[in-house]
């Protein structure tokens, strides 16, 4: 299924009312009246790539507090969640390396991989709350389920932030 705003493939948990999940995000920030939804919302009609580049421009930091961002607004705690499951084809090529020794390559792809997304959906979590940073990002690791049916989940969880413009902090 395509996103009828953006026109990526997206699967059939990844979508609402036929939009994408950042599309969505953007939409419904728009439609509450938030001014900076709005203007996201022009900008990526455009296209893709501005739309993109929006939830990308959302700085993203472990840091509580640094001297060169000077914090304007604090606007709450937010957090993102991705989960995949370990097919069994999977779980037994990592059984093998667990017997023999070594990396799994194939687990550290998949965190990787799901670390990548935890944090550009917490960016897109971040736009929906009006925020241009989220600071004290924190990232969970778990195993959810048995050896019969695993799962990987991971949490990024931090503080939506509005940042002052550049300009400003000086």
């Amino acid at each position: 299924m395509k996103c009828s705003d953006c026109g990526i493939e997206v699967g059939i948990f990844s979508h609402v009312g036929g939009r994408c999940r950042d599309c969505n995000l953007i939409n419904l920030g728009a439609e509450m009246g938030n001014p900076d939804a709005l203007a996201r919302q022009a900008a990526a009609s455009d296209s893709l790539e501005a739309r993109e580049n929006a939830v990308l421009q959302v700085l993203v930091t472990t840091e509580t507090a640094t001297s060169d961002l000077v914090i304007e607004e604090r606007l709450g705690i937010i957090s993102a969640e991705v989960v995949i499951g370990m097919h069994i084809f999977k779980d037994v090529l990592v059984g093998i390396r667990n017997t023999v020794g070594g990396r799994s390559k194939t687990y550290q792809d998949d965190l990787r991989n799901m670390r990548e997304q935890v944090i550009g959906e917490l960016q897109a979590e971040a736009l929906k709350t009006g925020a241009n940073a989220v600071i004290a990002v924190s990232l969970d690791y778990q195993e959810i389920g048995s050896k019969a049916q695993s799962m990987l989940m991971v949490l990024a969880s931090g503080t939506a932030v509005k940042l002052a413009a550049r300009s400003e902090q000086t």
